[in-house]
Formats: C-alpha cells, sequence, structure tokens
C-alpha cells in the first residue's frame, strides 16, 4: 500500500467498524449485503431457491471486492498527492471519481448478472428525482434487481466519505437516506468512512 488506510463501515442500524484492514472490510462488507438481499427476498415470490441463492452469493463475494479494492485503488492513487500538499477536498472528489468509473463500466459484475446500478442518484421526500433539487439527498451508488415483469427493486445503496461520515439522524444523515431510496422499514445505506490512518494495519 502507498499510504495508510482506515475503514469503517456500517449502517444506522449497526455498529461501525472501525480500522478495518482491507480484507476485514470486504469480508464485514459481504455479511452487510447479504443480510439486506435476505430481508429483500424472504416473505416474497422471488424468494431464491438453494441454486439462485449460491450464485448470488458469488456475486456478492466478487462485488465486495471489486468496491473495497476500487475504493482503495482510489486511496492509493491519490494519497501521495495529498500528503504532498494537496486538500482533502481534492483527495476526496478524486476518491470518488474513481468509485464512479467503476460504478459506469459496463462489464459490472452486477450489470452481467441481472442487476443494474446507478451512479449519484438523489432522492427527494416523493422518491427518486432527476438532478440534484433543493432538499434532495443523494448516495454515491444504488444497486437494484431487475425484475421480470418490468421495473426494478433497489436493493442497497453505497455511501462514501473521506472525510466526516453521516449522523444517524438528521437532514442528511443515514435515516432520510433509508426512507428516501428503500423505504421507512427497510435499512439498506451503508456506509463505507475511508481516511488516512496513522499506521500500517
Amino acid at each position: 500500500m502507498l499510504g495508510f488506510v482506515d475503514i469503517s463501515i456500517g449502517t444506522s442500524l449497526s455498529n461501525i467498524r472501525s480500522g478495518l484492514s482491507a480484507q476485514g472490510a470486504r469480508t464485514f462488507l459481504g455479511k452487510v449485503i447479504q443480510s439486506i438481499v435476505k430481508s429483500t427476498y424472504v416473505g416474497t415470490p422471488q424468494r431464491p431457491g438453494i441454486f439462485v441463492k449460491r450464485i448470488i452469493d458469488e456475486i456478492i463475494d466478487r462485488l465486495t471486492g471489486e468496491i473495497i479494492g476500487t475504493i482503495i485503488d482510489g486511496f492509493n492513487a491519490n494519497i501521495l498527492r495529498l500528503n504532498s500538499g494537496g486538500s482533502k477536498q481534492e483527495f476526496g472528489r478524486n476518491v470518488h471519481a474513481h468509485l464512479k468509473v467503476w460504478c459506469k463500466n459496463p462489464e459490472n459484475i452486477l450489470r452481467m448478472n441481472g442487476f443494474s446500478l446507478k451512479c449519484e442518484p438523489f432522492a427527494g421526500e416523493g422518491g427518486q428525482v432527476k438532478g440534484n433539487p433543493r432538499g434532495s439527498v443523494g448516495v454515491d451508488v444504488l444497486v437494484a434487481i431487475k425484475n421480470p415483469m418490468g421495473g426494478e427493486t433497489p436493493l442497497f445503496a453505497i455511501e462514501l466519505k473521506t472525510g466526516k461520515g453521516m449522523n444517524q439522524t438528521g437532514k442528511k444523515g443515514f435515516d432520510i437516506r433509508n426512507e428516501r431510496f428503500f423505504g421507512k422499514h427497510k435499512v439498506a445505506v451503508i456506509q463505507i468512512a475511508i481516511v488516512p490512518g496513522s499506521k500500517r494495519r
């Protein structure tokens, strides 16, 4: 690694895991996503069988590796500039840009397996909106599964932070994002905070 990195992952209902290694972050993120996917399917007509579940598990495993790998690659590609006097704002923009390139890749593992990704979508009180109108909130990546009869079911969202993380509540916190993108009774926004750390892990 070119820099020292601390990774924290959490949702509004789970404890933030601080100081994870890349492998630890991948493992924990995989568990979070699996629990979200399981809660989406259980009790619905789309509940997957054993074979389908095995495929989903494999996709999640590859997905978490891609997400964590992409974020750390973005971190390493920009940490030297930060350590040489670059601004934290520029560092954050560049790391986010690295994730956006992955999100838009047509050969992304999700797009090739019946899922869809939206990059930097926004939602208002009535749901998703175009652009970024006043009062709306956004996430960095929104993952949905395509329904056989048309339309999509949002599964989870990734919100990347390179500075201060989200509060649990408030106008731009976890809860309002969960409600606007997924509904009041679903918790599916995952925050990944990645910042320069004080020691190698």
